[in-house]
C-alpha cells in the first residue's frame, strides 16, 4: 500500500511538471520589475490597498484612409501582501470614446460618449504569490483618426477588478470603475 500511495506521487508530480508554466508580464519579468521605455504604465490604487496596473506598449497602424492606434501587448495586473490566500482575480473593461474636439470634460458633464466593446480577462497567479497577471490579447482602443475629419476619436476605458467576488473600490470616484481617459498620453 505504501508503494502505490509513492507511485501516485511521483505520478502527480510528473504531471505537473509537464504542464509549462503561464506567462508572466514581460513588464515585471524584466530586471528590477521594471519595463524599458518602450512600455507604458497606468495604476490604480483601491480603498481595498489593491494595485492594479495596465502595461502595454503602443501600436500604430496607418491605410490609406485612417490611422489608428491600439494599446497593445497589454497585461494587467492586480497585486495585494495577502492574496496568498486568494483564488480568482477578474478585470472587467469597458470603452466609452468621445471626439477629441469635445474633450473628455465635455464628453463626460453632458454624456457624449458612445459604449465600445467590454472585455473580461480572467488573471491568474504569476510566480509572485501577491500579484494576479494575464494579457488581454487583443489589447484596447487608444484612438482612430478618418482622413479629411477634422477631429480623431479617442477611447477612454473604465476598469472594474473582482478578487473571489469582491469589487474593487476607486478612492476618486468611490464607485467599482477605475477610470483611464486616454492611454496614448503615453511617451508623448
Amino acid at each position: 500500500m505504501k508503494l502505490a500511495f509513492a507511485s501516485l506521487a511521483i505520478l502527480a508530480t510528473a504531471a505537473c511538471t509537464t504542464n509549462p508554466p503561464k506567462a508572466d508580464d514581460p513588464a515585471y519579468a524584466l530586471t528590477g520589475g521594471k519595463a524599458d521605455s518602450t512600455w507604458c504604465h497606468v495604476q490604480f490604487d483601491s480603498v481595498e490597498s489593491t494595485s492594479i496596473r495596465v502595461d502595454y506598449q503602443i501600436a500604430s497602424t496607418t491605410t490609406e484612409q485612417e490611422f489608428s492606434r491600439t494599446a497593445q501587448p497589454l497585461w494587467l495586473n492586480v497585486a495585494r501582501g495577502d492574496l496568498g490566500g486568494a483564488q480568482a482575480v477578474r478585470v472587467w473593461m469597458g470603452d466609452e470614446m468621445y471626439s477629441s474636439e469635445e474633450g473628455y470634460d465635455l464628453a463626460a458633464q453632458y454624456n457624449l460618449f458612445q459604449s465600445g466593446p467590454a472585455a473580461q480577462v480572467d488573471l491568474y497567479r504569476s510566480e509572485d504569490p501577491t500579484r494576479f497577471t494575464g494579457p488581454l490579447a487583443a489589447g484596447l482602443p487608444i484612438s482612430e483618426y478618418w482622413d479629411g475629419d477634422d477631429q480623431a476619436t479617442i477611447h477612454a476605458h473604465q476598469f472594474a477588478i473582482v478578487i473571489d467576488g469582491t469589487w474593487q473600490t476607486d478612492p476618486i470616484s468611490g464607485t467599482h470603475n477605475f477610470v483611464t481617459r486616454d492611454l496614448g498620453g503615453c511617451g508623448e
